[in-house]
């Protein structure tokens, strides 16, 4: 792992440092870290389809001064990292990359700070089989933002009829992801910055779109494999992920969910205009579970 500073947005603003590490079958996989002065928890960032751990720049930024230490992976084929754009051959390692760099940021706290997680969309469906594959980690809560557990984008008919086929045939065929920006925030501007990030992309392999289908599947046979508290933020107006799945998929995890319904938001309620009023549940959120 190598690590250095990556700039600061401001005199009060927590330093944003970058760093990498590399998966169990050698992809390089890049992070981002914002160290909070006075660290009282830390949260693990698992970004969603076609963006990437930069975007939760702000949230980290606002979180740190509360005393939460942020890191945000790039997974493979996403952002710094290396990999085929888009694609996966088989979702597990999406969840094998995600236990690798939780192995490695808990080097950088021997203190045994609080831990959390917080996963968006794709990186929500990532979380919820991390969760259930590795309930030895010691998590004390995960956020699940919009969690990838029920398709609402819509597709042409051809796609979704040959992805079977395509995923066998050529899997690292790059094809449109079908969402487009309005679909993810209203705020003023937003599309604006989602267009100059050069790092953001709108690919989707058939061999990644099979992988989703098969784990939302997979997630919803294992809910009782969730064992720490849940905070579900919940955008009504979703037209990427449905929202009755999310209620539903929160509704069948056992123990402490809470679920946070934002009434007219988009798919990134982080992102919204409205994203204040959401960072500052998820703060409360984290800090009343950290004591």
């Amino acid at each position: 792992m190598t690590s250095h500073p990556a700039g600061s947005r401001g005199r009060s603003a927590a330093r944003e440092r970058t760093g990498e590490l590399r998966a169990e079958d050698g992809v390089r996989l890049h992070y981002r870290s914002w160290p909070a002065s006075n660290e009282r928890g830390v949260l693990l960032v698992s970004h969603g389809l076609g963006e990437h751990g930069g975007r939760y720049a702000e949230v980290a930024q606002e979180l740190a001064e509360s005393g939460i230490t942020v890191h945000a992976v790039d997974h493979r084929g996403h952002g710094r990292s290396g990999g085929r754009r888009g694609h996966v051959a088989h979702f597990g390692e999406f969840v094998r990359d995600f236990e690798t760099f939780r192995a490695e940021i808990a080097k950088e706290h021997p203190s045994a700070a609080p831990l959390f997680l917080l996963g968006h969309s794709l990186g929500g469906l990532i979380a919820i089989h991390h969760l259930q594959t590795h309930p030895e980690a010691p998590y004390r809560g995960a956020v699940l933002s919009a969690p990838l557990v029920g398709i609402a984008v819509q597709a042409p008919r051809w796609k979704v009829a040959l992805s079977g086929l395509l995923s066998r045939l050529v899997p690292w065929l790059p094809l449109h992801n079908e969402i487009e920006t309005e679909m993810l925030s209203t705020a003023p501007g937003y599309e604006a910055s989602y267009r100059a990030d050069t790092l953001l992309h709108n690919t989707i392999t058939p061999r990644l779109y099979t992988e989703m289908v098969a784990a939302i599947r997979g997630a919803f046979e294992r809910p009782d494999g969730i064992r720490v508290p849940l905070l579900v933020l919940a955008p009504t107006a979703d037209r990427v992920v449905l929202p009755e799945a999310v209620a539903r998929f929160a509704s069948a995890c056992p123990g402490d969910v809470e679920v946070k319904r934002y009434e007219g938001f988009q798919h990134e309620s982080l992102n919204e205009k409205d994203r204040h009023t959401v960072v500052a549940d998820v703060a409360a959120w984290l800090n009343a579970r950290i004591g």
